[in-house]
C-alpha cells in the first residue's frame, strides 16, 4: 500500500531543475533524438487498471452476504531516476491510487523523493523512501497480506552498504505514531524510530539462478502503512514501542531454456502488545503475525502462472465481529491462483482468484482482472 496525500512543491521544483536545463541544451543541438539522449534522467510510467468482484459471507443468522464489484485504476504513476555520476543518485515517483469500491478514497502525490550519495558500496540517502522492512515482490495482482503490515514509507535518513551479494542498511526517522506518558500525553517529536535490514543474494549471476534471503527489524510496529496504532489500539496510552520482525527467502531457477521457476516465502511478526493497547477478540494479550508463500512458473517472459497462500493471526481481518458481535475470529487464511500474459509490447493482462476463510467460518471470494501498461 502506498497511501499518499499531496504533491510536494519541493519535489516539483527538483524535477524541473533537473530536466529543463538538459532540454534547453538538447534543443540547441537540435532534434528530438538529441533531446532524449541529453536528458539526465530515465523516465518510467505505468497504468494498472482493474476490474474486481468480491463476495463476503458471514457465519451468522440474519447477516446478509456482501457482494461488491468495481472498475478502478489501482495505480497510475510516473518515475524519474537520475544517476549523473557514480557517486550520486536521485529518484522521484508521483503516484495516483484508486481503491476498490471507495469513491472518495483516491490519492495522488509524491510517493518517493530521495537523494543518495555513495562511494565504494557505502551510501547515505535521505528523503521520502520505503525503508526495507519486508520483501515486496509478487507475480499475482493483489498485494499479499504481508505488504499491508510490511510497507513502511517514511521521510528518513538511511546509512548502508550494498554490492551484488549483500545489502545492509539502517534507516532512522521521526515516526508518525508517537509514544506517550502514562496519561496519554504525546512525547516530544524526535527521530526515535528505525529499521535495520540485512539481505543476501549469494547466487547472483549464476546462470539465471537467484537465491535471496534477509531479515529486518522495525523499532515500532505501529509505524507501518497499515496505521496499526490508530486503527487498532484501544487506549491512547502507548509508553513502550512494540517491535516488528520480518524475514524472507526467495529462489528463482531456470527450467530448460525457456522457463523460469520461482518460489518465495515471507514472515512478519510483531512483539507482544500490552493488554492496555491491544488484545485479540478472545481477549488474549496478543501479537500479530503474517505469512505469504508463492510458487510461480514463467515462460519466455511472455506468460506466467502461479499460486499463493496468505495467513494472518491475531486479529479479525474480514471484520466479521462488526457484522455480528458473537463472531470472534483471530485467524484468517487464503489461497489464490493467478495467470498472466504479455499481449503487446509494454502491455499485459492478468487474472487472479482468491478464496479465504477465518476460524469462525466466515469466507471471502475475490476475483481480479488487470490490464497493465508500462512504458
Amino acid at each position: 500500500m502506498k497511501h499518499v496525500k499531496m504533491i510536494s512543491p519541493i519535489a516539483i521544483i527538483f524535477a524541473m531543475a533537473m530536466i529543463f536545463p538538459s532540454l534547453s541544451a538538447a534543443e540547441e543541438e537540435g532534434g528530438g533524438e538529441a533531446m532524449i539522449a541529453a536528458l539526465p534522467v530515465s523516465v518510467e510510467a505505468w497504468v494498472d487498471a482493474r476490474a474486481a468482484y468480491k463476495s463476503y459471507s458471514f457465519d451468522a443468522e440474519g447477516v446478509d452476504d456482501v457482494n461488491q464489484s468495481d472498475v478502478y485504476v489501482r495505480y497510475a504513476g510516473v518515475g524519474f531516476h537520475a544517476e549523473p555520476n557514480p557517486h550520486l543518485e536521485a529518484q522521484l515517483v508521483f503516484l495516483f491510487e484508486e481503491f476498490f469500491a471507495e469513491p472518495d478514497g483516491d490519492n495522488f502525490g509524491m510517493d518517493e523523493g530521495w537523494l543518495k550519495v555513495k562511494y565504494g558500496g557505502a551510501y547515505v540517502s535521505a528523503g521520502k523512501m520505503f525503508p526495507a522492512f519486508t520483501y515486496e515482490d509478487t507475480d499475482g495482482i493483489e498485494d499479499p497480506l504481508t505488504w499491508h503490515f510490511g510497507d513502511c514509507r517514511k521521510t528518513a535518513v538511511e546509512l548502508g552498504y550494498e554490492n551484488s551479494y549483500v545489502a545492509l542498511s539502517a534507516a532512522f526517522f521521526n515516526g508518525d505514531f508517537d509514544l506517550t506518558d502514562d496519561l496519554g500525553n504525546p512525547e516530544d517529536e524526535a527521530i526515535d524510530d528505525y529499521v535495520i535490514h540485512a539481505r543476501l543474494t549469494p547466487m547472483t549471476g549464476d546462470d539465471g539462478y537467484l537465491l535471496d534471503f534477509g531479515f529486518s527489524y522495525l523499532s515500532d510496529f505501529a509505524e507501518t502503512e497499515l496505521d496499526f496504532g490508530n486503527a487498532f489500539f484501544m487506549s491512547p496510552v502507548y509508553e513502550d514501542p512494540v517491535p516488528g520482525y520480518s524475514g524472507h527467502a526467495a529462489f528463482i531457477a531456470p527450467v530448460g531454456s525457456s522457463y523460469e521457476f520461482g518460489l518465495e516465502a515471507v514472515y512478519i511478526a510483531s512483539g507482544e502488545f500490552d493488554e492496555l493497547n491491544y488484545v485479540d477478540l478472545d481477549g488474549d494479550q496478543s501479537s500479530v503475525s503474517l505469512m505469504h508463500a508463492e510458487l510461480s512458473l514463467a515462460g519466455d517472459g511472455k506468460w506466467w502462472i502461479g499460486a499463493g497462500y496468505d495467513q494472518i493471526s491475531g486479529l479479525d481481518w474480514l471484520g466479521a465481529n462488526e457484522a455480528d458481535p458473537s463472531l470472534t475470529p483471530t485467524r484468517y487464511a487464503a489461497w489464490n491462483a493467478f495467470a498472466g500474459a504479455v499481449i503487446f509490447e509494454n502491455a499485459s493482462v492478468a487474472l487472479q482468484v482468491a478464496y479465504g476463510e477465518d476460524d469462525e467460518g466466515d469466507t471471502a471470494l475475490e476475483t481480479y482482472g488487470r490490464l497493465l501498461i508500462e512504458f
